[in-house]
């Protein structure tokens, strides 16, 4: 982040060299919580997923359009929960909706510069979090519940949705959203 801060700060344009093609944003926050009918969220449940998922996601994003060569991509991790309505997911559902906004948004934003904001909603996928999200006496059965009600029978992975190592091959996902190739403007 550092660098970022020092770019988004200077007045200078970055050397080519020192420019970014794609910029990936997985800010991930979530808790189940059986007490979240609107009448028991609590300011610092909302305040910590909406800090991690929302705020981290727009000033990253702040700190790195300085940064971003003209043409770039920027793709937000956003969440099928926007759309679901489970029980429980309320404050994360609409936190993902926010960024599946802002994605749009962004998008008629960045354009004079050609650059690409778009959101990936994948479907719930299996974090070493849910023990911590549910109780470790209900995490498999939370994955087991959430498997069955997936046509695959099973969880998304990391790996699947958006490649993390910059050695290893990217996602399909990821990868078409980052080429220059799907951009209107050529």
């Amino acid at each position: 982040m550092s660098r970022f801060r020092r770019k988004a700060r200077s007045a200078e344009q970055p050397a080519p060299s020192q420019t970014i093609d794609c910029t990936v944003i997985r800010a991930a926050s979530g808790e189940a919580r059986k007490d979240t009918s609107p009448a028991k969220i609590t300011e610092q449940h909302y305040e910590r997923i909406f800090g991690v998922n929302v705020r981290g996601t727009v000033f990253t994003l702040q700190m790195a359009v300085p940064v971003l060569d003209d043409g770039a991509s920027v793709i937000l991790n956003s969440s099928v929960c926007a759309d679901d309505g489970v029980e429980a997911f309320g404050t994360c559902a609409a936190s993902k909706a926010a960024l599946r906004s802002y994605a749009r948004t962004w998008a008629n934003e960045l354009k004079g510069r050609g650059i690409r904001a778009n959101a990936i909603s994948p479907g719930t996928i299996d974090p070493r979090a849910i023990p911590a999200m549910v109780g470790a006496e209900d995490a498999e059965t939370v994955k087991a519940g959430v498997a069955a009600q997936v046509p695959s029978g099973r969880m998304g992975t990391a790996e699947e949705v958006v490649t993390w190592s910059p050695s290893s091959r990217p996602s399909r996902a990821a990868s078409f959203l980052a080429r220059r190739s799907t951009s209107r403007r050529q």
